[in-house]
């Protein structure tokens, strides 16, 4: 593995005014993506034309990359193998406070962080991401009746780690997968952070990027894709 993982953490923090979502019954801002219902319908069939089933799918989708050291940023073990990204929060008052974080447009809960009562102050957690793929991820956060919600991206070059992490989705008995604009993140907005916390740039995630295609622990394949976000996309990949 390379002597660096150059991760992203980037955030986007959304105030709870106009709300379209919830949290435990407390609103919040929805993402932009995931009013987005459209999606990738692909099918994988191996050199023969057959379906290939299990097929395990991620993205890639480029974009800027942050120091791998220093506050809101990913931190790379001494081992290399485990990557870590902090994220903080402050408490106003003494609070039950919740602490989660969700992979976007399928909510599917990647880690809770804290669920207690929490003195006031400001915190700061430090978290594995090593088996989390690229893509786009909620961090949510309930500090008594108050509720916010930021954009995690996290987006590694090294297509290689991907076998080791968790995907996107799989392909059924049919060799078939739907992987929605929502869960890509395709629209959303995001804003890069240097190592002293500033916002230097933002950034939109682009409606092309790479599919990749992991297959018996291995990247099987790698192809460029280009979508409408208003429409679906049928594309078949041939693993060769």
């Amino acid at each position: 593995m390379k002597a660096y993982i150059a991760l992203l953490l980037l955030f986007f923090s959304f105030l709870i005014n106009s709300c379209n979502d919830s949290i435990n019954g407390i609103p919040i801002n929805g993402f932009a993506s995931e009013q987005l219902r459209n999606a990738i319908h692909g099918t994988v069939l191996d050199k023969y034309s057959k379906p290939v089933a299990g097929a395990e799918i991620h993205y890639y989708f480029g974009g800027p990359y942050l120091a791998k050291n220093g506050l809101l940023k990913t931190y790379v073990s001494s081992n290399k193998q485990e990557s870590y990204t902090t994220i903080s929060w402050f408490v106003p008052t003494e609070s039950q406070t919740l602490v989660r974080i969700s992979r976007l447009g399928t909510r599917e809960l990647m880690l809770v962080v804290v669920d207690t009562v929490l003195r006031a102050g400001s915190y700061r957690y430090l978290i594995n991401t090593s088996d989390w793929t690229n893509g786009c991820y909620v961090v949510e956060s309930i500090i008594g009746k108050s509720a916010q919600a930021w954009l995690l991206v996290l987006s590694d070059p090294d297509i290689s780690a991907l076998p080791n992490k968790r995907p996107l989705t799989a392909t059924n008995w049919k060799g078939e997968f739907t992987l929605p604009y929502s869960t890509l993140g395709i629209g959303e907005t995001y804003s890069a952070i240097n190592e002293k916390g500033e916002v230097v740039a933002n950034y939109q995630i682009p409606d092309s990027f790479s599919v990749v295609i992991v297959y018996n622990k291995k990247v099987a394949l790698v192809e460029g894709i280009k979508v409408d976000p208003n429409k679906d996309v049928d594309h078949t990949f041939i693993l060769k």
